[in-house]
């Protein structure tokens, strides 16, 4: 049985968002269960495009910064990595933009950018996601234009590298086709935990053309079909109208009922 929890943030104050990311963390066991002293854990939020935080583009920086504080409470080092959604994204903008500078130099946090890749089954991987000995994946929930949804399955597809990905979109812009292609992505780089930034979501014309909607909720588990599953739910969608998750569970890469 996959576990998938959840706790009420309202929102993106450091210490109520570090006790919600906690606790959620908590109600799986503890970050201990995940992070060993001495690691180099990778944290994968969602940095799309050039955006500011409140627009609900990008995984909040505070998110980010409460997980990486639990990780180095842990005795690991925290590197912070992305790869942009299209052509000509310049990440130390979005570094800047996002927060993610801001709050990397004041809690020591390396930020790493996804330049060079390794080649597994054909798509090009962030070498950092081999380099670490964890991943952790920080996305944020959003409705999506063509997916339906984005969420914790789609949020690893930023680990590919450079104009492929872009290249991606454009070679398959149908929902399933689409969706293979996350799924198949998903099952070569799974992450050991997800936490999720539902404190303010998206709604309507998603990843990066909708609204902001307050959502006040953090989630974490480690099974991504199960976290988008709920997800769905949250929307009022049967997990399995939407393709990213039927794929991934008819793949056996997670629970899809809850």
């Amino acid at each position: 049985m996959s576990r998938v929890s959840l706790d009420r943030c309202v929102n993106y104050g450091i210490d109520d968002v570090y006790n919600a990311v906690k606790r959620s963390i908590d109600l799986l066991g503890g970050i201990e269960k995940y992070v060993k002293p001495g690691m180099k854990v990778l944290l994968k939020p969602n940095l799309l495009t050039v955006s500011r935080p409140e627009d609900a583009v990008v995984t909040h920086p505070e998110v980010v910064r409460a997980v990486g504080r639990l990780v180095r409470k842990s005795g690991a080092d925290v590197w912070v990595g992305d790869s942009p959604g299209g052509y000509g994204k310049n990440i130390d903008e979005i570094f800047e933009a996002s927060g993610l500078k801001h709050i990397s130099d004041e809690e020591g946090f390396e930020l790493v950018k996804f330049t060079t890749s390794n080649f597994v089954e054909g798509f090009p991987i962030a070498k950092q996601v081999f380099d670490a000995d964890l991943m952790i994946s920080i996305p944020k929930l959003k409705t999506h234009c063509v997916t339906i949804m984005t969420g914790a399955i789609k949020n690893t597809f930023g680990t590919v590298t450079g104009l492929y990905k872009a290249g991606c979109h454009s070679w398959a812009p149908k929902e399933d086709d689409l969706a293979k292609i996350l799924v198949k992505v998903h099952s070569l780089v799974r992450p050991a935990l997800t936490i999720v930034d539902g404190i303010v979501g998206m709604e309507g014309d998603g990843p990066s053309g909708g609204s902001p909607r307050a959502m006040n909720v953090v989630m974490a588990g480690e099974d991504s079909v199960a976290i988008d599953s709920f997800i769905a739910r949250m929307f009022g969608l049967n997990p399995l109208d939407a393709a990213v998750i039927r794929f991934a569970h008819e793949a056996g890469l997670g629970e899809r009922d809850l």
